[in-house]
């Protein structure tokens, strides 16, 4: 495992963000440490080689990899002075560094290049400066000085060719710490998620017959799987790939951002059309299975209301009506991608009570390098520890916890980011797959993992920006057994 006490890369700062992504190198042997990180994101026992890592948009960065048995990554965490803003982690060796980054002099020649320009840091400015022009940002970016970036600017290098050396520098949004945790739990979250995402207009959708990449995190009042429709953060081009996280959407609509979308919704003909619901309607409301709220219970609290409460409530409804499964939208909340799905487990008769992490169980979600693997997710655990690695409280994993048991104090705060599996970046073992298997065929009432079922889902040719998706794809490649 790698030193925790010293970093090869550190991302309190925008310019040690962009010397992070400049720096990433390909990987081109199973002997490189990243081979082990993307083998753990993908659940997968091998990976296809050569693999570009500047084209991943999400990276799991573990804060305390070697307390509870993750994949150790040597960076420089939330060690950030508060004064200014940048790392105080130890640098590790050059001969550690060098298995974490291209180091060589031509990528070093292409770094000089870039960081000629100095990156401000977003604290309270309305622009960014960035030579040579200033970049207006998002005036609810939250970057702290001492603390990671939740949501700023950056800059991030785009290979030009696949496996390419050559690449252009783009402007990217950063997404970090999705959770909404406070800055009391933030510390203890397993592991830090970061997200890029490139301008709307140089986004793409995949191929038609590609999964999305996705992400979901808890949003606490958030009425998803309640007529809302179920809400994912997406991967797309250029940087489609990184979550280990996949699925197929359907008949997909596309719009290069949500207002848009909302303006189609208004000039919707379908009957539930419209800018914004200010009642749930009411034939909807007799489709939906919603559990009644309890006696005495605040009204302004209800599920019903928090539908109403949310100024895109009608989108999931109109697409549904208009014969789609999903829509996306190329810069959605915090101007990053959303994929909306509009099926009957996400709207009517959708569910008994709003989705907190995980999918709706007819939701078909897959992990593995071709989305050859069934994707399970974990929705509590009474352990923080991977399992089977001998340290944390459950030393033996979920498999020797007593069912049910919860210990405060110890939750795994990651499982509030979807997961396949419960224990975001743990190697992966033979015993942890099968132990996967073994709970979910059992069908325990105690059992913490849920499975995601085949969705069913049409297929059809999309309309507006991007996809058009056909017959289904062939079988995909299967690297062991599926799960």
């Amino acid at each position: 495992m790698a030193d925790e006490s010293c970093a090869c890369f550190s991302l309190c700062h925008p310019e040690e963000v962009r010397s992070f992504f400049i720096r990433l190198p390909i990987v081109t042997s199973a002997a490189s440490p990243w081979y082990e990180y993307l083998r753990a994101v993908y659940h997968t026992p091998s990976v296809p080689l050569p693999f570009d890592l500047r084209t991943l948009g999400a990276f799991y960065l573990p804060l305390h990899a070697e307390q509870f048995g993750q994949v150790s990554i040597p960076w420089g965490g939330t060690r950030c002075n508060r004064t200014t803003g940048r790392s105080t982690a130890r640098r590790c060796a050059a001969s550690v560094c060098r298995a974490w980054l291209n180091l060589s002099e031509a990528r070093e020649a292409q770094a000089r290049e870039w960081e000629r320009d100095p990156i401000s840091h977003p604290l309270g400015a309305r622009v960014m400066s960035w030579k040579p022009a200033s970049v207006k940002r998002d005036p609810n970016v939250l970057w702290h000085a001492g603390g990671l970036p939740l949501k700023a600017w950056s800059f991030a290098p785009v290979p030009a060719t696949p496996f390419s050396h050559e690449a252009q520098l783009t402007e990217v949004t950063l997404m970090g710490d999705i959770n909404s945790a406070s800055a009391a739990q933030r510390t203890r979250m397993e592991p830090y998620i970061l997200l890029r995402f490139a301008a709307a207009a140089e986004q793409r959708a995949p191929p038609s017959e590609a999964p999305f990449e996705v992400l979901r995190n808890a949003y606490p009042g958030a009425p998803d799987g309640v007529l809302y429709g179920c809400w994912l953060t997406a991967l797309l081009e250029p940087f489609p790939r990184g979550t280990g996280i996949a699925l197929h959407a359907g008949r997909t609509l596309s719009f290069v951002s949500k207002a848009a979308a909302k303006h189609w919704a208004r000039r919707g003909n379908g009957t539930h059309c419209s800018w914004h619901w200010e009642a749930v309607p009411p034939d909807l409301l007799r489709r939906a299975r919603v559990a009644p709220p309890a006696p005495g219970a605040d009204p302004r609290w209800t599920v019903l209301q928090r539908v109403v409460d949310f100024g895109d409530n009608s989108l999931a409804a109109c697409a549904r009506e208009t014969g789609y499964d999903s829509v996306l939208m190329q810069s959605g909340a915090s101007s990053r991608p959303e994929l909306l799905l509009a099926t009957p487990e996400c709207t009517w008769p959708g569910q008994m009570r709003p989705l907190a992490v995980c999918t709706p169980p007819e939701t078909a979600l897959r992990t593995g390098w071709w989305a050859e693997r069934r994707c399970v997710c974990a929705r509590t655990a009474p352990e923080i520890s991977c399992p089977g690695t001998g340290v944390g409280p459950f030393a033996g994993g979920l498999a020797a916890a007593a069912p049910g048991l919860q210990v405060a104090g110890v939750r795994n705060r990651s499982l509030e980011v979807l997961n396949c599996g419960g224990f975001p970046l743990c190697p992966p073992t033979l015993h942890s797959v099968t132990h996967v298997v073994r709970r979910n065929r059992a069908g325990s009432r105690h059992s913490e993992l849920h499975p995601q079922k085949q969705s069913g889902l049409p297929r059809g040719r999309a309309f507006f920006i991007s996809r058009s998706v056909g017959a289904r794809p062939p079988p995909l490649r299967a690297l062991g057994p599926l799960v």
